[in-house]
């Protein structure tokens, strides 16, 4: 995903920008992750700001298997089992 405006990637996410991220995730066809990498220790390689999705398969992926158990609702978290610098956020539908 990308806007129109130009933005750094070293940029936060505003608000915006997370919502139409969720709104994506939402309405896809498919089970998507989203990722943001901020800046280049991170593994930014473009300029722009930009969130990145890949298709989950409908098998149990391996983040589902790492996030049983874990309260990763509304506070940000890391993964012991995930051998690089991350942090996840999961959002609760809101049925």
């Amino acid at each position: 995903m990308k806007k129109g405006k130009f933005a750094k990637q070293s940029d936060p996410l505003t608000e915006d920008d997370l919502s139409l991220t969720y709104q994506i995730i939402r309405n896809f066809r498919t089970r998507l992750i989203a990722f943001f990498n901020c800046g280049e220790e991170s593994g930014a390689s473009q300029k722009h700001k930009h969130v990145q999705f890949f298709s989950l398969s409908e098998n149990e992926p391996p983040i589902d298997v790492y996030l049983k158990g874990q309260n990763i609702y509304d506070q940000a978290s890391q993964l012991i089992q995930v051998p690089w610098a991350h942090f996840l956020i999961s959002i609760q539908p809101h049925e």
